[in-house]
């Protein structure tokens, strides 16, 4: 669902895909139950990146009850290898850093950010 304000004073719960509605479509109704289903890697990596304080092996990210719960729970397969980890910080290397001699991870800090 999601409310709709019509102009210039009204507001209207309307479900999803109701094309016919001439308002405006700003919010979305969610059922918090659900939410983590739609949790993006992103935000499961950085907080358990963060609390290491530097740099983190993917030895020990794999093992973070968080990333495993993540992977078992949202995603429904197993933990990546380091492999798929690795391709994962490279492909995002604004955001991470990756040492290829000690296999860990960092966040860039936002000095370093472009």
């Amino acid at each position: 669902y999601y409310l709709i304000f019509l102009p210039p004073t009204h507001l209207r719960v309307a479900p999803f895909g109701d094309d016919d509605d001439a308002g405006i479509a700003d919010f979305a109704l969610v059922d918090f139950g659900i939410m983590f289903r739609f949790i993006e890697m992103e935000e499961v990596l950085q907080p358990a990146v963060s609390a290491y304080k530097g740099w983190v092996s993917l030895a020990d990210l794999r093992r973070d009850p968080n990333i495993a719960l993540y992977f078992s729970n949202i995603l429904q397969k197993p933990v990546w290898d380091n492999e798929d980890f690795i391709t994962y910080f490279e492909g995002h290397w604004e955001t991470w850093e990756y040492n290829k001699k000690s296999q860990s991870v960092r966040l860039r800090p936002p000095e370093e950010k472009l």
